[in-house]
C-alpha cells in the first residue's frame, strides 16, 4: 500500500521506498485543475508505489502531463521510462543536457554500475529507454500551466550540469532535488528534529556554483522546500544559509585532508566526524540508526569532494 503525505494545497508526496528504506526518497503529485504533475520517479522498483498513490487518490493515469524530473541520477529519474509506459499522455520534461540519457541510457547505466557495483540490481533493476517522442527538453524560467497553477522551471548548476528545480506558484514551495540538500527523515520521525546537509556526489559537484543557486534560491521568496530526500521545511531562508556554510565547510575539509597527502577514505572520516558533530550540535542522538542513515550520503558526498580536488 502506497504510503502519501499531503505537503500542499493539491500536493502530495508519495514514499518510493529507495532501496527497501522507508523515507529515504520521494515523487510528488502536483494537482491542478486542468492538469496534474509528477516530480520525481525514483528508480524502477519504485513505479508501483507511484501508480498505487494515484489509484488512491483517484487521479486517472491519463490526466498525467508532465512528469518532471529535476536530474537524472537513478534515485531521481531511473524509473521514468518504466513510469511513462502507464501514463498515456505524459511527457518527460527534463534538463537538456539529461535528455539524452533518457532515450539512451547505456552510459548513464554503465557510470551507475561503477558507482554502486553490485548495489546496482537490487536498487535500480532495469532502466527503460524513454521515446524520444516523449520527452520535452526545458528552457530556463519555462513555465507550465495546470490550470489554477504553474510550475517554473529554473536551470541550476553545482550538484550536476542536467538539474533543474521546479517551483509551485500557488504554494511558493520549490522541489530542490539535490540542489538544497538532504533532509534526513529518520531524524525527523525518531527525534522530531530538522537535519539537513549538503548533497555534494561526484562527478559534477562544484561547490562554488552550488553556493551561487543557494543565494539566488534566497531571492526567491520561498515559502517551503519540497525535498526528495524527503519531506518539507517551512524555514527556507534558516536552511539555505546553513547550507551555504556547510558547503564552504566541506570544500575546506577536503582540502586540508588532501594538503595531508591523504586519500577519499581519510576525506570520508573527515566528514563523517563533521556530520556527527554537527548533528550533535543540534541535540541529536546519534545512535546506530542514525549512523546507518548517514552511511551512504556521506559516501557518496567523499567521493565527490576528492574528485573535484582532484580532476
Amino acid at each position: 500500500m502506497a504510503v502519501i503525505y499531503k505537503v500542499g494545497e493539491k500536493i502530495w508526496q508519495v514514499d518510493l521506498f529507495e532501496q527497501g528504506v522507508a523515507g529515504r526518497t520521494s515523487s510528488f503529485i502536483v494537482a491542478g485543475k486542468a492538469k496534474v504533475a509528477l516530480v520525481e520517479t525514483g528508480p524502477t522498483p519504485s513505479v508501483k508505489h507511484i501508480l498505487e498513490a494515484l489509484e488512491i487518490l483517484e487521479i486517472p493515469r491519463e490526466k498525467i502531463s508532465y512528469v518532471f524530473v529535476t536530474h537524472i541520477h537513478l534515485d531521481h529519474a531511473g524509473g521514468a521510462g518504466n513510469l511513462l509506459t502507464y501514463l498515456p499522455q505524459a511527457v518527460l520534461a527534463v534538463h537538456p543536457r539529461g535528455a539524452r540519457h533518457m532515450i539512451n541510457p547505456e552510459k548513464l547505466e554503465a557510470a551507475a554500475r561503477g558507482i554502486y557495483g553490485e548495489r546496482f540490481e537490487p536498487f535500480f533493476e532495469k532502466i527503460v529507454p524513454v521515446p524520444s517522442d516523449r520527452v520535452l527538453e526545458t528552457t530556463d524560467g519555462q513555465e507550465f500551466d495546470l490550470g489554477d497553477r504553474n510550475i517554473l522551471v529554473l536551470h541550476t548548476l553545482g550538484h550536476a550540469r542536467h538539474h533543474q528545480v521546479m517551483i509551485d506558484s500557488l504554494t511558493g514551495g520549490m522541489f530542490s532535488g539535490d540542489a538544497a540538500g538532504v533532509l534526513n527523515s529518520i531524524i525527523y520521525r525518531r527525534q522530531n528534529k530538522t537535519f539537513i546537509y549538503p548533497s555534494t556526489p561526484a562527478s559534477e559537484f562544484e561547490p562554488e556554483k552550488m553556493i551561487l543557486e543557494l543565494r539566488r534560491f534566497l531571492t526567491l521568496g520561498l515559502t517551503k522546500i519540497y525535498y526528495t530526500h524527503f519531506g518539507v521545511v517551512e524555514e527556507p531562508e534558516k536552511v539555505l544559509n546553513y547550507l551555504i556554510y556547510e558547503v564552504e565547510a566541506y570544500e575546506k575539509l577536503g582540502r586540508e585532508v588532501l594538503a595531508q597527502k591523504l586519500g577519499i577514505e581519510a576525506v570520508y572520516e573527515a566528514l563523517k566526524y563533521r556530520v556527527y558533530l554537527e548533528a550533535a550540535k543540534k541535540g541529536i542522538k546519534l545512535n546506530e540508526e542514525i549512523k546507518e542513515s548517514f552511511e551512504l550520503d556521506l559516501e557518496l558526498n567523499a567521493g565527490g569532494i576528492y574528485h573535484y580536488l582532484t580532476k
